[in-house]
């Protein structure tokens, strides 16, 4: 959450969750796409032809795909975590963070009642 600040109207919740993300991919988009992508890889990856083509074209865009999404994942991750912030909801605990309570297993069972045993 921001310093300060309350967290914000379930409906205005939904809108940030939506348009960062957003303009995050489309900014990781033109990164990955102008910006980290060789002219190399622009270059070849749509050769074919030859089989010695076919593998030179398959591996520029195995390249470009690997570094796109790279940019891509880092972006959204970032974009999360902002969107959290923003909305004032606290950051997710990692795995070893999360300790089974009692209150917990009640609050599961009663959440999802077909998943308790009979």
């Amino acid at each position: 959450m921001l310093a300060g600040k309350r967290p914000l109207p379930a409906h205005i919740t939904v809108y940030v969750f939506v348009i960062i993300p957003f303009v995050a991919l489309l900014a990781a988009h033109h990164v990955g796409d102008y910006w980290i992508q060789t002219d190399h890889q622009a270059r070849n990856k749509g050769r074919h032809g030859s089989p010695t083509e076919n593998a030179a074209g398959r591996a520029a865009c195995l390249r470009h795909v690997l570094s796109y999404s790279a940019v891509a994942t880092a972006a959204v991750a970032a974009a999360g975590l902002l969107a959290a912030a923003v909305a004032g909801r606290p950051k997710p605990k990692s795995r070893a963070e999360v300790r089974v309570t009692p209150a917990l297993v009640e609050r599961a069972s009663t959440a999802a009642p077909a998943l308790t045993p009979a």
